[in-house]
């Protein structure tokens, strides 16, 4: 388990795998996919910044797959977790080919609507 304010980063092939109880920030590319899971129990106070669905002292249960295959839409995206242990895993980080790439959609201006 990572200590306190610390995170384990781990590499498998393309794989990153990062362990916080804290926070973590990611170099994700656009339409990357990112998943988070809980680790050792529940994972409560789940926020993130920069994916697509974004979470604000959400719970993670052990368990579930609530927060699988979530997309990063800027870089750094950052994920933060106050208690319990959050694993976030980056698929394809080494691989950007593996990723579908630029597909999520621009947020339009307020001047872009009908």
């Amino acid at each position: 388990v990572a200590a306190p304010r610390r995170s384990v980063e781990a590499w498998r092939g393309s794989a990153q795998v990062q362990v916080t109880v804290a926070e973590v920030a990611l170099d994700a590319r656009p339409g990357e996919q990112v998943s988070l899971l809980a680790w050792g129990g529940d994972a409560h106070g789940v926020s993130t910044e920069g994916l697509r669905w974004t979470l604000s002292e959400f719970t993670i249960e052990d368990g579930s797959t609530r927060g699988i295959s979530n997309e990063a839409l800027a870089r750094p995206a950052r994920v933060a977790v106050t208690g319990g242990t959050l694993v976030v895993v980056r698929p394809h980080a080494l691989d950007p080919d593996a990723d579908p790439g630029d597909v999520v959609p621009p947020r339009p201006d307020s001047g872009d609507r009908p």
